[in-house]
């Protein structure tokens, strides 16, 4: 008997362990309490760091409980100074140990004191929702993965991707996680309340990428919490849970619309791509599919790998690196479609392509859950997926949105999840010009329901803290949300030259 109560005992302890934190909570819950902070960058910045308590399911207000650091960095007594909350993109990409971000956060907001928050789920929350085994092949990590490379039919790729999908929800779901509880909307429920429990009335917002898009779900559950809001390159669920297949044709175009600059501003350019350069994209990669380009490198383990670029290959590439590689674009078009492959060394940087990284500051099955949870009911079937990645076999290099198919669970957001936003305040969006993902489109979208915005787009550049200007304009919008923002330091700056030879 005493045996089997030893048993017990241990089975009980090992589930506790694995469980999201420790069932039982003797003080209430929600709550924050001050405690030591996460990472030496968030020390460096004397910053005041909390752990805020909340449940996984708050409706259910019980079961496991959450632990989310949280950072404020600066203090203002005066009282028209709204602190700024930070949304960060990837999904999942703490920002709370990568110094540049921080900087460039603590540049945008200026006066106004900023508050970082590890999301549940990610990296420094408790618990981390971590996949170490799909970093391999996720392409966010490393451009080249036995996915993006050719060499396999796309069957056999999409059922890498599809097999490292549910082996991390399965993975999660054994461990005690409630999957569906890691999205936006439960994002924006704990944002509201570490700001109720921080004091403040009302906070400005700032979200980059896709946490442009948890930006926008805030706005959706939370206006009149809202003072101003500025979406960063936002990537959000209103576009960016419809078909794939529809989304993936319309940010096609903007590989069109940079060599249609070309052309307009050079007849060699013109004479370069030839009449029917509108159809260059598609013809290079029908080229690559029929003949692909093959290359060798070592290693840093000092072995070889060879490498295969087909059309996948290239469709995935462009759409990470135009805002690097548009100036050589034509040169890549009309090079490929003469047969000459010379160009792609540059264009692929082959000769950085034999390590893999690693990015400590994601937690992947975090990644996954946002992506895939936001999509509630959405979600899209394996049988609808196939049909479009048969349509499309290019689909396996573009938005992850294309693995939510195997993920297995539907988030737990409410039906008006994916509904435009509307709000009256001040607003600002960002964009780089070459940014594939959250082209200046995004904005006139928000535009439609969002009547105070302004957009800015920043010639040449592409997604992220590209330069300082961005910050410099976001802190001239937060000084003054209701007055026209100087853009000049975007807008004066020219294109690079065009190779052509």
């Amino acid at each position: 008997m005493r045996k089997q109560a030893a048993f017990l005992s241990a089975v009980w302890a090992a589930t506790l362990l694995s469980c999201p934190t420790a069932l039982a909570q003797d003080k209430p819950v929600p709550r924050l309490e001050k405690s030591e902070c996460v990472t030496d960058i968030l020390k460096a910045a004397e910053a005041e760091c909390h752990t805020f308590f909340a449940y996984e399911n708050r409706d259910a207000k019980s079961g496991p409980v959450l632990e989310l650091p949280v950072a404020v960095i600066g203090k203002s007594d005066q009282p028209n100074v709204r602190p700024v909350f930070y949304f960060p993109g990837g999904p999942g990409a703490s920002p709370m140990g990568r110094e540049a971000v921080v900087t460039n956060l603590r540049r945008a907001a200026g006066d106004h004191p900023l508050v970082l928050v590890d999301s549940r789920g990610m990296v420094h929350s408790k618990p981390a929702l971590t996949c170490p085994d799909f970093e391999v092949i996720s392409h966010y990590h490393n451009m080249f993965t036995n996915v993006t490379l050719g060499g396999r039919t796309p069957a056999d790729r999409m059922k890498l991707y599809a097999d490292g999908v549910r082996a991390c929800h399965d993975k999660l779901v054994r461990e005690g996680i409630d999957v569906s509880r890691y999205n936006e909307y439960e994002v924006a429920r704990d944002t509201d309340e570490i700001r109720e429990l921080l004091g403040y009335e009302k906070i400005d917002i700032i979200g980059t990428s896709t946490g442009g898009g948890t930006a926008n779900s805030y706005l959706r559950y939370f206006p009149e919490s809202v003072g101003a809001a500025v979406f960063a390159w936002p990537w959000f669920s209103e576009l960016r849970n419809r078909p794939l297949l529809d989304e993936y044709y319309t940010t096609k175009q903007i590989y069109l619309d940079t060599l249609s600059i070309c052309v307009s501003e050079s007849e060699g350019c013109r004479a370069a791509l030839s009449d029917d350069w509108m159809h260059s994209i598609e013809a290079v990669k029908n080229a690559l599919d029929e003949k692909p380009f093959e290359v060798t490198v070592r290693t840093d383990k000092g072995e070889d790998r060879r490498l295969v670029f087909d059309g996948v290959t290239f469709i995935h590439h462009l759409y990470l690196v135009l805002a690097d590689k548009y100036d050589i674009l034509p040169k890549v078009v009309a090079d490929v479609r003469q047969g000459n492959y010379e160009i792609l060394n540059q264009f692929f940087d082959t000769a950085g392509a034999s390590t893999f990284s690693s990015n400590p500051a994601w937690a992947l099955g975090y990644y996954l859950s946002h992506v895939c949870g936001d999509m509630g009911k959405n979600r899209p079937s394996v049988e609808m997926t196939t049909r479009m990645l048969e349509a499309e076999p290019a689909l396996i290099g573009f938005e992850p949105t294309v693995l939510c198919a195997w993920w297995g669970t539907d988030g737990a957001v409410p039906p008006q999840h994916s509904d435009p936003v509307k709000f009256d305040g001040p607003a600002l969006s960002l964009h780089g010009q070459m940014d594939p993902c959250c082209s200046i489109r995004w904005g006139h979208q928000l535009k439609r329901h969002i009547p105070k915005l302004q957009s800015v787009v920043f010639p040449g550049e592409g997604h992220g803290w590209a330069s300082e200007c961005r910050a410099e304009i976001i802190n001239a919008f937060l000084k003054s949300p209701g007055e026209e923002v100087d853009d000049s330091c975007a807008t004066s700056k020219p294109l690079k030259p065009w190779v052509l030879k």
